[in-house]
């Protein structure tokens, strides 16, 4: 019905951590404890939030000996919208006072939407125009680790990208001053700038949803629902009680469920 991100609070004993919430799941079959393949969370599933949170309470006592659960906030995926080019050069002059070499390289790249679950795929083929130094194998793995590491970077709202093919278009060097750093961030700066011009969607969630409450509380449930987006399919009427069916996004929607139960909303949901 719903899931939240968990993990360890120390990041230590993941195992054994993991072992607790498998003899969680043989106790209760109605939790499931999965792996989101798009921004790689840990994802417990279960029948509601007080669900989850009675789930978390019992592997923080069980795993006290180890480290404790925390709820994490979910992460939406972003997906490449369209397609766009870019070439970044990065130069740093060398420093004498400080002895720091010059480091200068440019990278061109060109990203397009990929299939759907295909994350991030790179072509690293390029044309490469050589000043006096010559393009190896490890300038080729240079650009490939700023292209991923750059891809993989999450934005603000700690979405991961996903669904993108990159496709290394050039390389130029500049000698000695074209080392794997200058080369890592050329490419990494080149693809920020063609995943900015392409654009990009959110990939959340969406919640099927049967919202019940009195027929005063109508307009407060209503202006409530659309504060968080909510796409309102249908009212329907039953006696002194309207059901309401829309469509929200589950990030949404975490909380909704415990804030519903206050007496002043006077409302139930129940999501499918």
């Amino acid at each position: 019905m719903i899931s939240r991100a968990i993990e360890p609070a120390t990041g230590t004993d993941d195992d054994k951590w993991l072992e607790v919430l498998d003899k969680i799941q043989q106790e209760d079959p109605t939790l499931r404890v999965e792996e989101d393949k798009d921004t790689g969370q840990r994802l417990l599933r279960g029948m509601g939030e007080l669900h989850l949170r009675s789930c978390s309470s019992a592997s923080s006592a069980s795993s006290a000996s180890t480290s404790a659960a925390a709820s994490r906030r979910w992460r939406c995926a972003r997906r490449c919208r369209g397609r766009a080019s870019a070439s970044r050069c990065f130069n740093r002059r060398g420093r004498r006072t400080r002895k720091l070499p010059e480091l200068k390289a440019r990278v061109g790249v060109r990203v397009a939407p990929g299939a759907r679950g295909s994350g991030v795929r790179v072509r690293n083929q390029p044309g490469v125009k050589a000043g006096g130094a010559r393009a190896d194998a490890r300038a080729g793995g240079a650009v490939e680790q700023g292209v991923r590491f750059r891809a993989g970077l999450r934005p603000r709202d700690g979405g991961a990208a996903r669904g993108i093919e990159l496709e290394v278009t050039e390389v130029e060097l500049f000698g000695t001053a074209s080392t794997a750093d200058a080369l890592s961030a050329a490419a990494s700066r080149a693809v920020q700038r063609a995943l900015e011009a392409a654009g990009s969607l959110v990939l959340r969630p969406i919640m099927a949803v049967d919202v019940v409450c009195p027929e005063e509380n109508l307009g407060a449930v209503l202006g409530d629902l659309q504060a968080r987006q909510a796409v309102i399919k249908d009212t329907e009427a039953w006696g002194d009680t309207v059901t309401i069916t829309c469509e929200v996004a589950l990030d949404r929607l975490l909380g909704y469920a415990t804030d519903a139960a206050q007496p002043e909303q006077g409302a139930r949901a129940s999501s499918a």
